[in-house]
Formats: structure tokens, sequence, C-alpha cells
């Protein structure tokens, strides 16, 4: 029996790495959640960040809306996170994305990070840069709950300027560890407890 049109589809998108424009987006998106599928159905040990993947291909960042992400910060800009070509340097993001994710735990907890039983350390970031952020702009932050491990803790941050989608997306990943060996320890009670208050965890 010969392949089907939908096979040939698939195994285009495939061999092309997902990348054929001749096929509509919304097929590679779909062929590409197929094949995540299918490895994650083979290889149970990939569910992990095959789970992460299947959301980051059907999800189109300028979809998002900040009331996508239950938790919002508004951080107002300084004079000198501009830059000399008039838009918020890449490097304020950082600052921003960790200002927000450290101000939640603090108001969540009621607890400054540095006195709960363990240390949250960054152990990864990200971000997407989608359109300029400019010196009028007022960035509110939204934070949502990727995943919450035994030790870490993965945000996914959306920088929101205005009533569309963000401006950037970004990813956060804390692990707690001893704050005297350094190694990683469960989530502190009291943050786990607001991730699952606030975040939904």
């Amino acid at each position: 029996m010969p392949p089907s049109r939908v096979t040939l589809i698939f195994w285009s998108c495939v061999q092309r790495g997902f990348s054929n424009p001749a096929i509509p987006a919304t097929v590679r998106r779909a062929a590409r959640t197929i094949s995540i599928l299918n490895a994650r159905r083979c290889s149970p040990g990939l569910e992990v960040a095959t789970r992460t993947s299947i959301r980051r291909v059907t999800e189109n960042p300028a979809d998002l809306r900040l009331s996508d992400f239950p938790v919002q910060r508004t951080l107002p800009l300084r004079w000198g996170d501009i830059d000399m070509y008039g838009h918020v340097n890449n490097t304020v993001h950082y600052a921003l994305i960790d200002t927000a994710v450290n101000g939640w735990i603090t108001e969540a907890t009621g607890t400054h990070p540095r006195d709960l039983p363990a240390t949250g350390l960054v152990v990864e970031t990200g971000c997407r840069y989608l359109a300029e952020i400019g010196p009028a702009d007022v960035p509110v932050l939204g934070i949502r709950l990727e995943k919450a491990g035994t030790s870490s803790i993965r945000y996914e941050i959306g920088i929101f300027t205005g009533e569309g989608g963000p401006a950037a997306l970004a990813r956060f990943v804390h692990v707690y560890v001893d704050p005297t060996t350094r190694r990683p320890v469960p989530i502190p009670d009291l943050v786990r407890e607001a991730l699952v208050r606030e975040l939904g965890a």
C-alpha cells in the first residue's frame, strides 16, 4: 500500500528538520509534536525533557498574554537601563527576571531568600527577544511554573510592555542547595507551598 499524503508530508518534515517552507507551519508543528510523542513513548526516560518541548512547539510566544501568567510584577526601568541604541540592553532583561523571581519568593514566603534553609542557585537561564523595550515602557513581568522537581524549579517569565504578546520570553532555573555543602537538597517547604498556592504546582 503506497504511503498517504499525510505520511509523506510528515517524513518530509522530519528529513528537512521541520523547516521546509513549502509545508504549512501548522503541519510542521504537528509533525514535530508527533515525533516528540513517539520518542517519549519509546523512551519513557525522555518524559521530563519532552513535556517542555511539546509545549514550546505547540505554543506560539506571540500568542501569549500577560493573563497567561498567574504572578505579575511591575518593574519600572532606570535611566541607566537604556543603551546607546535607545532601547533596553539585553543584559537588563536578566536583571529584571532575577529581580522579579526573587521578589516574588520574598513576598510569597514572607522570608528573604537568604534566610531560607536552602540556597537557590541559578543554574540555567535563557531569553528570546521578541520586541524592543524603549525608555517610555514600563515592563510587567509575568511568572509561571514550567516544572518543579525535588530540588529544582523551572520558571517561565514573559516580559510585557502593552496589551499584545511579550517583548521577551525567558526561562529561569533555580536549584536549591545546602548553604554549607552546596549539594542539592529538597525545595524549602515555604517555597513549595508558595508554588502550589500561587503557581499551581
